[in-house]
């Protein structure tokens, strides 16, 4: 194994970052005007804000209008009791992130039931309903009159002058946008990308979608709600036209404008936002038109917003600097299935009894029975509509089945959601091709380890040593994988931009990753070329070599009939034929479902 390293994206990036904070630390010093470090706190204040909103938005797809009111919860919870109870200032700031917590949690449960443009509606419910609370609820929050009196913060008690609350600005927001950096950068971090990229695919990794997607939301909730303390103790006095439904919006453009996805992004359009009104101070009353006219351009022609632009004006930007080269073909030991813990002997890894799937009025799956063989090539083949998506997808959890069991391993899997069945070693492709388009070549293969990677949110925040170790491991196995589908030349690049023979190759490889004892093919071969039809079936053998079951859904027949240990035919949902290729290529049957009645010879 040799390391090699090279200074492009990550070390330009680096250096940026130096040459920011630099000047963020000199500012006051030479800037004598508190307007614009007042101008400057705001920034970092809204650039924590709208990097939380990224976080859901950005890197988890989960679209949020309702912000400002997250915001407002925050900034409330700590303004009543510092002001009106008179508590210490990081009591109430403790209190204040916890009472944003349970808020975040509590609002999870409605926002996170249903998607797109459906998440959005419900979060500016949310949003409406905390204003309006705060706005109503006079014998708590003071109603429109609000709250004033809010101090600056303590410590030990030392109150902070208007220079030391800049620095405690920039550090909380520093110290914020470092953390969702390692967040994102991590194992937890992918698969919070990966779940964006498709909830289906993302599943049948091993990734518990809604846990992942409630977690996020959470930890949005409360950087928001520290964003709203800071806010509150700036200001000196907040009320509810602070937290209207224009925050929420001009929060979003914020993100669109600087680049969702990205950790400069939210900073670059917090800033333009700031100081855009300060520059046009005079025409308040357009400011909502122009920020209209802002989206309306930002969307067609900064789909990828300032930070998009300037990595596809500066290729290497983004790119990391880190490069493992692997050398050797490698053995891939690390696939090889461990043996059954149970102590039951069995030859059969996966048995199907009785297997029933209904959509309405139609049957898909009628009674299917088969049994596949540990370490064997098994082939599902049948006519169109005959059931063998449908079969995978129920063996992997995608669907439930209406009656009938599954046996896995000698467990019964019937009724698991698809992330505790890929835990358990069984790993697919999918028909339509479900790579995670935003995501590297190298990044798509190293979200299938997903299930080997025990550092979680925490390991992920701040850069444990376990969650190193595992991303060190993932990167040298996702980079012999790429090396078996010989695709080195596409490590990083977009899983979108490959050829369709290429992504089916890759989705292989993702399947690999996670070490599976079961891999269920659904046409691999869709699309590919002759070579590329050969390389798979090099790769199927090459798996069962190494011990691994794979189930074949495969139009080619050539290559069913070449690689296939066994084969089960589906005909309408029912099981017409089970045995040896040779068996199948003889079966009457057979030839009359694929053939039709007329071209069966009687004899």
């Amino acid at each position: 194994m040799e390391q090699g390293v090279k200074k492009t994206g990550v070390f330009k990036q680096a250096y940026l970052w130096f040459v920011l904070v630099i000047v963020l630390i000199l500012l006051p010093f030479f800037v004598k005007s508190s307007f614009l470090i007042y101008t400057v706190e705001l920034i970092g204040i809204y650039s924590i804000l709208s990097s939380a909103l990224n976080l859901i938005s950005g890197f988890g797809g989960i679209m949020s209008l309702g912000h400002a009111g997250f915001f407002a919860i925050g900034a409330y919870a700590f303004s009543l009791t510092n002001v009106n109870l008179q508590w210490p200032y990081l009591v109430s700031l403790i209190f204040a992130l916890a009472v944003s917590a349970v808020t975040g949690m509590i609002f999870a449960v409605p926002a996170l039931r249903v998607k797109g443009h459906y998440a959005a509606m419900i979060t500016i419910g949310l949003g409406v309903i905390i204003q309006k609370l705060i706005d109503q609820w006079e014998s708590v929050t003071n109603g429109p009159r609000g709250v004033t009196g809010i101090g600056m913060p303590t410590f030990g008690g030392v109150v902070l002058d208007s220079v030391k609350f800049y620095f405690w600005v920039m550090l909380v927001a520093g110290l914020c946008i470092f953390l969702i950096r390692n967040l994102v950068n991590s194992p937890w971090g992918r698969a919070l990308k990966a779940v964006k990229g498709g909830e289906i695919a993302a599943s049948s990794l091993g990734i518990n979608v809604y846990r992942h997607k409630v977690i996020a939301f959470v930890s949005s909730v409360v950087l928001a709600g520290l964003a709203g303390v800071l806010y509150a103790s700036l200001l000196g006095f907040i009320s509810p036209e602070n937290f209207n439904i224009d925050m929420s919006l001009s929060l979003l453009l914020m993100v669109l404008l600087g680049g969702e996805g990205t950790i400069l992004g939210p900073i670059i359009g917090s800033a333009i936002l700031t100081t855009l009104p300060v520059m046009l101070v005079g025409f308040d009353k357009y400011q909502l038109i122009l920020y209209g006219l802002i989206f309306m351009l930002a969307v067609p022609f900064l789909p990828t917003g300032i930070v998009g632009l300037v990595y596809k004006l500066i290729p290497g930007l983004n790119r990391p600097d880190k490069i493992t080269e692997v050398s050797g073909e490698g053995s891939f030991d690390w696939l090889v299935p461990q043996k059954d813990v149970t102590g039951t002997k069995n030859d059969y890894i996966l048995e199907v009894s009785d297997l029933t799937k209904c959509f309405g009025g139609i049957t898909a799956l009628d009674k299917a029975s088969f049994k596949v063989q540990r370490g064997k090539v098994h082939g599902l083949i049948g006519p169109n509509g005959s059931g063998k998506s449908t079969m995978l997808n129920v063996l992997s959890g995608i669907y439930k089945p209406d009656n009938g069991k599954i046996l896995f391993a000698n467990k019964e899997i019937q009724n698991q959601s698809p992330h505790i069945i890929a835990k358990q070693g069984l790993a697919r492709t999918f028909q339509n091709i479900y790579l995670f388009s935003e995501l590297s070549v190298l990044e798509n293969i190293m979200a299938g380890c997903h299930v080997h990677i025990k550092s979680g949110f925490f390991g992920g925040f701040f850069h444990s040593i376990q969650m190193r170790r595992a991303e060190r491991n993932s990167k040298k196995r996702a980079q012999e994988l790429i090396k078996l589908i010989d695709l080195p030349d596409s490590t990083f690049e977009l899983a979108k931009n490959l050829p369709n023979g290429h992504q089916h190759l890759v989705e292989i490889a993702r399947a690999l990753a996670s070490e599976p004892s079961v891999v269920l093919l659904d046409e691999p071969c869709g699309g590919l070329t002759g070579l590329e039809i050969e390389h798979v079936r090099e790769m199927i053998e090459k798996m069962r070599d190494l011990g691994i079951t794979v189930v074949l859904i495969e139009h080619h027949m050539n290559l069913v009939m070449r690689v296939c240990d066994h084969i089960t035919v589906l005909d309408y949902g029912r099981v017409i034929a089970d045995g040896t290729p040779e068996q199948i290529k003889a079966n009457p049957q057979v030839i009359k479902a694929y053939l039709g009645e007329q071209d069966v010879k009687v004899c």
